[in-house]
């Protein structure tokens, strides 16, 4: 008899579980696509780095100024991005500082693409999770 309880009390659980699942779902998906709509219509460049400091996100107006394909981007090393003469280990110093200390952050950016040089004037806003402040 216990067993039996056991599975009938797993099997509601489930159900349960299942029935909240398909009502969050669609309210996650709305929010994705609004969030999406946002980043990919910003008049400003956004690229998301994860808490490694790897590329996963850029959005068509980084694209569209910097002639540079998000593919390319995501793809490349930040060393190879940054022209030789350029401190790539103090901006990326700098990004993960940013990122560690939660403090939003200014840095100066510079690399070449085609032989034309790209400079920007970077603002960093680390993401934060719930349980930070």
């Amino acid at each position: 008899m216990e067993d039996l309880a056991a599975d009938l009390a797993f099997g509601i659980m489930a159900l349960r579980d299942r029935a909240e699942r398909q009502r969050v779902e669609p309210l996650l998906a709305q929010r994705e696509h609004e969030y999406r709509t946002l980043a990919e219509n910003s008049p400003d460049v956004i690229v998301r780095y994860d808490r490694e400091g790897r590329r996963i996100y850029v959005n068509q107006q980084f694209e569209r100024v910097n002639h540079i394909s998000a593919k390319e981007w995501l793809a490349r090393r930040l060393s190879a991005i940054h022209r030789a003469d350029t401190d790539g280990g103090r901006i990326y110093g700098e990004l993960m500082a940013a990122m560690a200390s939660g403090s939003v952050a200014k840095i100066d950016l510079s690399w070449t693409k085609d032989g034309r040089p790209i400079c920007w004037f970077v603002r960093v806003v680390p993401e934060s999770t719930p349980t930070q402040k």
